[in-house]
């Protein structure tokens, strides 16, 4: 991939994640919150984009305050960026981290 080709589709790497976990619609539709109390007061993400033997690799980090505990669907997740984005073999890893 040359310079100027990773620099577009990074770009639109981080739009695209931005575009998800940047909106409370979107972040709304991809969470299930364990009690009633528990809608999303907060939320934070930071992302990281690199080009690696895997090819472009997108890692976004999401901080999310909540009365309740949060949890991500994966499967609505995947298929929410795979028909958001120029990348169907779009592979989704998460891992979860609890607040101390």
């Amino acid at each position: 991939m040359t310079p100027d080709a990773y620099k577009i589709m990074a770009g639109k790497m981080v739009n695209l994640l931005h575009s998800v976990f940047g909106n409370a619609d979107q972040l709304t539709a991809i969470t299930h919150n364990k009690s009633p109390d528990g809608w999303i007061t907060t939320a934070h993400s930071e992302v990281q984009v690199a080009h690696d033997e895997f090819g472009l690799v997108g890692r976004i980090v999401v901080d999310l305050e909540a009365e309740g505990r949060v949890i991500l669907d994966k499967s609505k997740l995947s298929a929410l960026l795979r028909a958001t984005s120029e990348w169907p073999a779009l592979k989704i890893e998460k891992r979860q981290v609890d607040a101390d």
